[in-house]
């Protein structure tokens, strides 16, 4: 059966909840159809619902996030921030941020001139933070706590980018990409970028690691894409999920 563009485009608006006879009544829903909600800019999360939701409300996109908790903020596939289930954000996690944290950590070493058992000290001390304050805590009350690491400090010195960073923050993103703490409500309001820290368990059991392989999680993620958004090349999946032929392969 040949499908053409015109047809593929009127099934994916049904399938994405597009159409007036489509909308739904709950956020969960609207995710489940989609894999996951972009959520690099806070308001996309909202926008992307309201779309596809018969009475789109803000509350309703903050109960489903930080009251009820069954979505959760993570950044996987092309390093993006997603707004996603747990259990989806566990198989993009294994599939898709275990590389992507590895990275983040080797460009740390870098900024901060530091070696992996510095960084490693960092990230231990801030998700310790986190954990012992059971959440919500904001990056600055994090950093009363390590004083050592809340001191702004040189970095990139010498290139085009050198400036000033006190470590906690860039360790605090770290433990997030590594599934050890979670980003709750925003500081300010619904539009705002800076989150409160919790422990992921709030979330999801213990943090976000798990037996899966990487090969095991990108195949979670790749058959829910492909359910949602398919048929689609490998070239497709590759920009989608910003991993390598080789994975998404594997994965295929």
């Amino acid at each position: 059966m040949k499908i053409d563009v015109d047809e593929r485009r009127r099934r994916l608006a049904v399938r994405h909840l597009l159409t007036p006879t489509t909308r739904v009544a709950s956020v969960d829903v609207v995710v489940d159809a989609l894999v996951a909600l972009h959520s690099s800019d806070p308001v996309t999360v909202y926008l992307s619902a309201a779309l596809r939701m018969h009475e789109p409300t803000i509350e309703a996109v903050d109960r489903a996030l930080y009251d009820e908790r069954r979505l959760l903020r993570h950044h996987a596939m092309r390093r993006t921030l997603w707004a996603m289930s747990p259990p989806t954000a566990r198989a993009a996690h294994a599939g898709f941020t275990r590389k992507i944290a590895a990275a983040e950590r080797r460009r740390t070493m870098k900024l901060f001139d530091l070696d992996e058992a510095e960084v490693d000290e960092a990230v231990e001390r801030v998700s310790a933070v986190v954990h012992d304050h059971g959440g919500p805590i904001s990056t600055r009350a994090v950093g009363e706590f390590v004083p050592d690491l809340a001191v702004p400090v040189p970095v990139a010195q010498g290139t085009n980018y050198a400036g000033q960073m006190a470590a906690h923050t860039r360790a605090l993103l770290l433990a997030a990409f590594e599934g050890r703490i979670a980003r709750g409500r925003p500081a300010g309001t619904w539009i705002g970028s800076q989150y409160e820290w919790w422990p992921i368990g709030a979330w999801a059991d213990d943090d976000l690691d798990s037996d899966l392989s990487d090969t095991d999680g990108a195949i979670a993620v790749v058959r829910a894409w492909l359910t949602a958004s398919g048929p689609a090349t490998l070239d497709d999946l590759v920009w989608w999920t910003g991993a390598t032929k080789t994975l998404v392969r594997a994965a295929l």
